[in-house]
């Protein structure tokens, strides 16, 4: 699991003691997996895994980490960052399930901030560079600059952004297709590249 370039011997040994008595007592395989690349993760290049990172995975049972995979499932990089993008026609989460209170509990566990209100990502320029999962693309102002994008109510923390490549999401088609109807009822075009 370690990068070629991967340097076990340079991990802050304050750090490791944390990670260790934050994960010693994990039996379940997925939880294992998941502290398994934490591990891997910070050996590779330390200091890529904070301290109030692995606390927040140390909060995570399996329910509420299904819950934080589907959450990274259902986001993208808008120019640079990592957002939980959350159109408001798509649901999210299975009926049973409301999002608020989903995003509340990840919120609570130090993964997101929520607004219930929603967050907006005002572009800086014309045309900007943005991604889900491997598919990279570009979006544009329409007609001119000023429109923002609303991308919901949460955005991730440091140590959400940090857990977001480790917790085994996967690219949702339902969802690829909602955010390309989302980008068009925003004002924006999108521009394969």
């Amino acid at each position: 699991m370690l990068a070629y370039d991967g340097s076990p011997e340079a991990m802050d040994a304050d750090w490791l003691r944390f990670f260790f008595g934050h994960c010693q007592d994990v039996s379940g395989a997925s939880m294992q997996s998941m502290w398994s690349a934490i591990l891997a993760r910070e050996a590779s290049g330390p200091g890529r895994f904070g301290k109030r990172s692995v606390q927040a995975a140390a909060l995570l049972d399996a329910r509420t980490a299904a819950t934080f995979t589907r959450l990274a499932q259902l986001s993208m990089v808008l120019d640079g960052t990592l957002r939980p993008v959350l159109p408001k026609a798509f649901r999210p989460f299975p009926a049973d399930m409301d999002t608020i209170e989903e995003l509340h509990e990840m919120e609570g566990l130090g993964l997101v901030t929520v607004q219930v209100g929603g967050y907006s990502l005002r572009p800086p320029s014309m045309v900007f560079p943005c991604s889900y999962f491997d598919e990279k693309f570009t979006i544009a102002y329409k007609d001119q600059m000023g429109s923002s994008l609303a991308n919901g109510p949460a955005l991730f923390t440091r140590a959400g952004i940090e857990l977001v490549p480790i917790c085994g999401a996967t690219a949702d088609p339902e969802y690829r297709r909602a955010i390309s109807e989302w980008i068009v009822q925003q004002g924006f075009v999108e521009i394969p590249i």
